[in-house]
């Protein structure tokens, strides 16, 4: 196995500094996205808010394990 020592941080002139593809960045966002909508469903449901929720936020809890799956496919 050989190590690389580089110093430059410009993936353009140097392609071994470009390690992730998009797939990573799309897993990232996605799992972002799913913690995000997790706290705001959880503050929800913490507060006893006892108003019908919005469309949106009725859905939050169903979009959350599609997404992270989504995100999880684009891993394999």
């Amino acid at each position: 196995m050989n190590e690389i020592t580089n110093t430059r941080h410009n993936h353009l002139i140097d392609p071994t500094m470009h390690v992730w593809g998009w797939e990573i960045p799309l897993y990232l966002f996605l799992g972002g996205l799913v913690a995000g909508v997790m706290i705001l469903t959880g503050i929800r449901f913490l507060r006893g808010q006892t108003r019908e929720p919005s469309r949106a936020m009725a859905l939050m809890p169903w979009v959350a394990p599609v997404a992270i799956s989504v995100g999880m496919f684009f891993l394999w």
